[in-house]
């Protein structure tokens, strides 16, 4: 390699942390993620202008986030490869809904939700593009409460390996096969009953 292309490689290289643990962004009282472009990360001294960060990881836990407003955009500004991103933190925020923007990050494996005030079940359904998800907590939410929350999640999310931080069984996976064949014979039961009343 040149001397130059050496050079060149460094002055790219300086312009972001050598950072390999995550971006953490947690316990700042943000309300959206854009507000943290005006933070510098925890474990990080100071943030240079259009610094970046080689990380894999997202931390935004412990804020007072709603929703996820740009969040796409905002990764792109601080992480060097937003489509590396493995594993994504909102625990504990003020999350009523899970937004489809976690669906654009291809490697994404892990995601953190749990402490949040989502109540919609139906919400989890979106995570099903995620097909690289293997671990998700979201218990501490409202749907917790919902009868059947655990084989709900796991009959929509058959590739998880770990839910809301248990390695998931024979018994777990059992438990949700058998729900998802109640839920679809009570669905084909609902159908049949619809058109004999019409």
């Amino acid at each position: 390699m040149a001397a130059g292309t050496n050079r060149e490689v460094r002055a790219a290289t300086s312009n972001r942390a050598k950072l390999d643990k995550p971006v953490d962004y947690s316990f700042m009282s943000l309300m959206l993620p854009r507000d943290l472009l005006n933070e510098v990360p925890r474990g990080v001294k100071e943030r240079k202008a259009n610094e970046k960060y080689k990380s894999k990881s997202f931390r935004l836990n412990n804020n007072h986030i709603t929703e996820l407003t740009d969040f796409m955009e905002v990764v792109e500004q601080v992480v060097v490869q937003p489509n590396a991103i493995s594993w994504i933190d909102l625990s504990f925020n003020e999350l009523s809904k899970i937004d489809p923007v976690l669906c654009k990050f291809p490697s994404l494996q892990i995601i953190y939700l749990h402490g949040n005030l989502i109540g919609d079940i139906s919400e989890v359904d979106k995570l099903s593009a995620v097909t690289t998800l293997k671990k998700l907590a979201i218990h501490g939410n409202p749907i917790e409460n919902i009868k059947n929350y655990k084989w709900y999640v796991l009959a929509v999310l058959p590739q998880l390996v770990n839910f809301d931080m248990s390695t998931i069984s024979k018994v777990d996976r059992s438990g949700a096969d058998d729900f998802l064949k109640h839920a679809i014979a009570v669905e084909k039961k609902r159908k049949i009953k619809m058109e004999d009343d019409h």
